[in-house]
C-alpha cells in the first residue's frame, strides 16, 4: 500500500504535465482556435490514437504481462524484441501514410487543403508511439521517478513551444501541431535514456510470438475501446458539423480533467498488481484502494457537475457555451471507464480474447446508441450514449473478472454511491444554490460511507 501511494503521487504529478496539458491550455486553445479548427484538431488526435493502439499490435501491453515475471536475461529479450518490432511495423505504416497522404487527407479530414496538418500529424504519430512505448517500459520497471521526469520535461517543452508558436508567431493549428512534436521528442529522449538498460540487440522470435499471441486479441480490444471513446465525435461530424465536434471536444476535455487522478491510480496499480497478485493480501489491498479512488473521483464529479456552466464560461468563449450541459454526463463516463483497472481478473488470467469481446461489444453498443441518440437529442444524446455504454462494459468487466480473481468489494458501497449520484443528477435542473445544497447533502452521504468503511 505504501509503495502504491508513493508511486501514485509521482504518477499524478507526471499526469499534470502530460495528460493534463491539453486541459491546462484549453482556455488558450478555445480563444486561438475556432470551434471548427478545434474540431479538426480533435479528428487528427483520434486518427493518431487509433494508429498508436493498433499498428504495433499492442505489443507493449504484452510486455507488461511477461516482463515482471521474467529473469534478468529474459527481461532484456522481451523488451528489446518488442521495441524492434514496434519500430519496424510503425515505420512501414508511416511510409504508407506518407505515400497516400493526399487521398487520406481528403477521405479522413474531408478537404485536401488540410494536407499540411496531416503531414505534421504523421510525424507526431511516430514520435508518440515511441514515447508511449518508452514511458510504459519505465512503468514495467517500476521507475516512477524517471517516468515523471520524462512527462514533466515533455510538458514544459510543449508549453514553451506553444507560447512561441501561438502567441508570438501566430501559427494557429499548425503551430500547435509542431509544438506537440517538440514536446514528444523531448520526452522520448529522456525516457529512452532512463530505460536504456532494458534494451540490447537481442531479437527473440519465440518471445515475439509469445507476446503477439497475448496482444493480438488486444488489438481488437483496443479498437473497441477507441470506438467506445471516440465514435461519438465521428458520429457528431456525420450527423451535425465540425463546429459541433469542437464544442463536444471542449466539454469532453473539461470532463477528462478527472483522468489526471485516474491515470495516477492506473499508473501505480497495474505494474504492482502483476508483480504481487499471487499474495493473499493483494485482493484486500485492491479493494481498499478502490474505495479511496471512488471517494476522490465522486468528489471531483460533484464539483464539475455543480459548476459546469461556470467552468465552461471561464475556460471558453461564448461560442462553446452550449457544451456545459454535457460535462456532468461525460465526467461520469470518464470515471466509470477508468474503473476497469480495479478488476484485474481477466488480465491476470491472460484472457485477452474475453477482454477484446467485451470492448468490441461496448463499441458496437456505443455506436448504436449514438446513431439513435444524436438525431433525436443532438450532443446530449451522444453524451448519454457514452455514459450508458461505459457503465455496461465496465460492469461486465468486473463481473467476469471476479470469476478468475476475486476482489472483496464492499457490498453496501454501490447503493450509497447510487443515491448520492442520483441527488446530484436531479439537482442539475435547478440554479446554482439548489445545486450546491443538494450536492452538499450527497457529499455528506459519501463521507458517512467512507467513515464506516474505515
Amino acid at each position: 500500500m505504501q509503495r502504491f501511494f508513493r508511486d501514485g503521487l509521482i504518477y499524478a504529478l507526471s499526469s499534470l504535465f502530460s495528460g493534463g496539458l491539453n486541459l491546462i491550455l484549453l482556455p488558450l486553445y478555445t480563444r486561438v482556435l475556432s470551434p471548427e479548427s478545434y474540431g479538426l484538431l480533435e479528428l487528427l488526435t483520434l486518427i493518431s490514437t487509433l494508429a498508436n493502439l493498433t499498428v504495433a499490435l499492442e505489443v507493449s501491453q504484452a510486455l507488461a504481462r511477461f516482463f515482471p515475471e521474467a529473469d534478468a536475461r529474459e527481461k532484456i529479450e522481451y523488451a528489446s524484441t518488442a521495441l524492434m518490432f514496434t519500430c519496424l511495423i510503425f515505420g512501414l505504416a508511416l511510409t504508407v501514410g506518407l505515400f497516400f497522404s493526399q487521398s487520406l487527407t481528403s477521405s479522413l479530414l474531408g478537404q485536401s487543403q488540410y494536407l499540411i496538418y496531416w503531414l505534421w500529424n504523421l510525424l507526431n504519430m511516430g514520435l508518440n508511439t515511441l514515447y508511449y512505448f518508452m514511458r510504459n517500459q519505465l512503468r514495467w520497471q517500476l521507475r516512477s521517478r524517471a517516468y515523471a521526469l520524462s512527462s514533466i520535461a515533455s510538458g514544459l517543452a510543449t508549453i514553451l513551444a506553444i507560447f512561441i508558436s501561438l502567441l508570438i508567431l501566430k501559427q494557429g493549428l499548425l503551430g500547435l501541431l509542431w509544438s506537440q512534436a517538440v514536446g514528444l521528442a523531448t520526452g522520448l529522449l529522456i525516457a529512452t535514456y532512463y530505460a536504456r538498460d532494458a534494451f540490447a540487440w537481442a531479437w527473440n522470435k519465440t518471445k515475439l510470438l509469445e507476446m503477439l499471441r497475448f496482444s493480438s486479441p488486444l488489438v481488437f480490444s483496443s479498437i473497441g475501446v477507441w470506438v467506445a471513446l471516440y465514435v461519438d465525435r465521428l458520429m457528431i461530424k456525420a450527423f451535425l458539423s465540425l463546429e459541433d465536434v469542437g464544442i463536444y471536444a471542449a466539454a469532453y476535455r473539461i470532463a477528462s480533467s478527472v483522468s489526471l487522478v485516474i491515470s495516477s491510480f492506473q499508473g501505480a496499480l497495474t505494474p504492482l498488481v502483476y508483480t504481487h497478485y499471487a499474495k493473499d493480501e493483494t485482493p484486500r489491498e485492491i479493494s481498499k484502494i478502490f474505495s479511496r479512488f471512488l471517494s476522490i473521483m465522486l468528489t471531483l464529479w460533484f464539483i464539475l457537475s455543480i459548476l459546469s456552466p461556470e467552468i465552461m464560461a471561464l475556460i471558453a468563449p461564448p461560442s462553446y457555451s452550449s457544451g456545459s450541459v454535457l460535462i456532468p454526463l461525460l465526467t461520469g463516463a470518464v470515471i466509470i471507464a477508468g474503473m476497469y483497472v480495479f478488476a484485474p481478473g481477466l488480465g491476470i488470467a491472460k484472457r485477452s480474447r474475453e477482454i477484446a469481446l467485451l470492448n468490441i461489444a461496448g463499441a458496437l453498443l456505443n455506436l448504436g446508441l449514438n446513431y439513435w441518440g444524436i438525431p433525436h437529442w443532438g450532443l446530449l444524446g451522444s453524451a448519454y450514449a457514452t455514459l450508458i455504454s461505459s457503465t455496461l462494459v465496465v460492469g461486465s468487466y468486473v463481473w467476469w473478472g471476479q470469476q478468475y480473481y476475486h476482489i472483496p468489494y464492499a457490498r453496501f458501497l454501490l447503493p450509497m454511491v447510487g443515491i448520492a449520484v442520483l441527488l446530484v443528477l436531479i439537482s442539475l435542473a435547478w440554479g446554482f444554490w439548489p445545486r450546491a445544497i443538494l450536492s452538499s447533502f450527497s457529499i455528506l452521504i459519501l463521507v458517512a460511507t467512507w467513515r464506516k468503511m474505515r
